[in-house]
């Protein structure tokens, strides 16, 4: 399939209809097409993986991605076994520094995400330096293009990203709607249930606040958008913008559904030209609620979610690798 970008330019107040350009596109499932190991190395190989969420035992299907990435990050990891992680050579920020998750709601990983963009770029090295630093491939990091980020359960394929332009954001889908668009359902951005905070008045606040910094300050706080924020990979040219929001989002009690799609709407200010969408005209199976089967997994270059618990669905994702030979990693 071929990955269209499209601007993202917020609708006029004339038109307060749901932008043509941040339609979402139907995510359907298709046909994995044959690829070498050898064309399939070369699409990650300058990207740095990093990994929200996961639990220790998804370690034997996440490493196997480390052969097609630069390297990989683990974000605020679900597991209790964390020492482990160092034991096998593997780079772990528990993103302390941010409100603990609750449940499904994700507070941590995608703020958490900046401050290493941040140290990685020089533009705001940590000190001293994070215990993760020395266990992340030293050699190459002036030369990363960008930063897939994933959630732990969201399996892909040696072949997926294959029609990826690396020069532009990448997402699975976004719609965003103005106040007074008969679509719009403010009452929703509430995200009642799990038992957290309202969203929608801590969205706003976050938004006020981020309208302070001169970058942002034309920011539309009437305009609403959300996407599927599972998979998503970040060009380095927007790495400044990306940090620099959600330094700001982090400091709110925001859940990453909320969160992450204010982040892109006020990175859409900064007149970076590579800030154009590829609203992901790539097929990944599913959604965020439901469940792959082994069948389903063989079948597709990406998808969420995969249960990494059950034994035939792990194998399913090996057997997906299987024909992938790694690359030699330097560092």
């Amino acid at each position: 399939t071929t990955v269209v970008g499209t601007s993202m330019q917020p609708p006029t107040t004339a038109s307060p209809t749901v932008s043509s350009e941040l339609q979402p596109t139907t995510v359907v499932g298709t046909s994995i097409q044959p690829m070498s190991s050898k064309k399939a190395a070369s699409l990650f190989s300058n990207v740095l993986l990093a990994v929200q969420h996961s639990h220790f035992h998804a370690i034997e299907v996440t490493g196997a991605y480390r052969s097609l990435f630069w390297d990989i990050i683990y974000l605020a990891p679900k597991s209790k076994r964390i020492p482990e992680f160092a034991k096998h050579g593997l780079a772990v920020d528990e993103c302390n520094k941010w409100e603990p998750d609750l449940g499904v709601w994700d507070f941590r990983a995608w703020p958490c995400l900046g401050l290493v963009l941040s140290h990685l770029t020089g533009e705001k090295p940590i000190t001293p330096p994070p215990s993760w630093d020395k266990f992340l491939r030293q050699d190459g990091r002036s030369l990363l293009t960008g930063v897939l980020y994933l959630q732990s359960d969201f399996f892909i394929a040696p072949s997926f990203g294959a029609t990826f332009d690396f020069s532009k954001l990448w997402l699975l889908n976004m719609t965003c709607a103005r106040k007074g668009d008969p679509a719009l359902d403010l009452k929703a951005w509430n995200w009642g249930g799990n038992g957290g905070p309202p969203q929608r008045p801590i969205r706003d606040e976050a938004l006020q606040r981020l309208r302070l910094i001169p970058a942002f300050a034309h920011l539309d706080i009437d305009m609403y958008c959300r996407c599927w924020v599972d998979l998503f990979f970040l060009p380095k040219s927007v790495w400044s913008a990306w940090s620099l929001a959600v330094e700001t989002l982090g400091k709110f009690r925001l859940m990453n559904e909320v969160g992450i799609p204010l982040a892109w709407q006020a990175m859409n200010l900064t007149g970076d030209a590579s800030f154009s969408i590829q609203n992901s005209n790539t097929p990944c199976w599913g959604r965020s609620q439901t469940t792959a089967t082994p069948t389903d997994i063989m079948q597709n270059v990406c998808g969420h979610r995969v249960d990494l618990l059950d034994q035939s669905s792990r194998k399913a994702v090996k057997q997906l690798w299987a024909a992938f030979t790694p690359t030699s990693r330097g560092g």
